[in-house]
């Protein structure tokens, strides 16, 4: 785009005919400039505590997980599910095939997995 020049600007439902100097282009962005800094400067305090909430939060989610997660002696965070799907991983290393029909499901009974096939695959 040419300052200085005549330019069309169009698209489906308007079709505007401006000119533009190199002054009016520096003026709108030092304005837009100027209105984010004021704003800035007015909500400071709201912008302050909505990052030190989420700094918090993530502290927590991470700070007190990270030692169960990362021990040999916890097989993974997250409760029971966690060892039923390494129960699922290793019959279907050990075997190659998917485990459809589980005896440790509904205990003494047993029944289907409820999972996709290659869920505990990738």
């Amino acid at each position: 785009m040419k300052f200085g020049h005549n330019v069309a600007i169009t698209n489906k439902y308007t079709v505007c005919i401006c000119s533009l100097s190199l002054s009016t282009v520096q003026a709108m962005e030092s304005r837009t400039l100027d209105e984010t800094k004021a704003w800035f400067r007015q909500n400071w305090v709201t912008l302050s505590i909505l990052l030190g909430i989420f700094a918090v939060a993530m502290f927590l989610r991470t700070y007190f997980g990270f030692g169960p997660a990362t021990d040999p002696a916890f097989l993974m965070s997250g409760g029971s599910d966690s060892y039923y799907h390494k129960r699922i991983i290793d019959y279907v290393v050990d075997t190659g095939e998917h485990l459809v029909y589980d005896p440790l499901l509904g205990y003494p009974i047993g029944m289907r997995s409820g999972r996709p096939p290659l869920y505990d695959w990738s």
